[in-house]
């Protein structure tokens, strides 16, 4: 009698160990391909975020400098601090603004005036400055001290559509 093996393939150990790496190596190459895109992703969002922010912060800076040198010559007409908050107050709203930038009328409170504006940094989030305004006692002292200086995200809620559709039957 003559026993033939009909059809058997004879797989070994080391071809079952071989494709169970490559299964998981394409397993592994795949988790790092899709980790790494995420990261890039993420990393495009944080450097958008962080130019807008620093697009708003450079608007705001260029408005302090401008009224810097609006108060600096308003400083040389003026005799008196009362004289100088008059004109201030004038002159504050009439400064240049860019289109991002809102400013508000100076307020007094006590005998402090204040001046605020915002600068718009992206759909959800402004920049809020707030100044109180000096009246320097000495030439080349400051014209307004920075009391708040601060990034604001708006609450209002976002809505998406989390509804699952599901089945309901007949």
């Amino acid at each position: 009698m003559n026993k033939q093996k009909k059809g058997f393939i004879h797989i070994g150990f080391s071809s079952i160990l071989m494709v169970f790496t490559m299964l998981c190596l394409v397993t592994f190459a795949t988790l790092s391909l899709i980790t790494a895109n995420s990261d890039y992703r993420l990393s495009l969002k944080v450097a958008e975020k962080t130019t807008a922010y620093y697009e708003a912060d450079t608007a705001a800076r260029n408005y302090l400098q401008q009224l810097d040198l609006a108060l600096a010559d308003l400083y040389a007409n003026c005799d008196d601090s009362q004289t100088f908050f008059e004109k201030a107050a004038d002159l504050i709203p009439e400064l240049k603004t860019e289109d991002t930038l809102t400013a508000g009328s100076p307020t007094i409170v006590g005998n402090c005036p204040t001046c605020t504006f915002q600068v718009t940094i992206n759909d959800v989030q402004n920049l809020y400055v707030t100044l109180e305004l000096l009246y320097p006692e000495h030439p080349g002292d400051e014209f307004y001290k920075v009391t708040q200086w601060q990034t604001v995200t708006n609450n209002e809620p976002v809505i998406d559509d989390d509804s699952l559709h599901l089945y309901q039957g007949n």
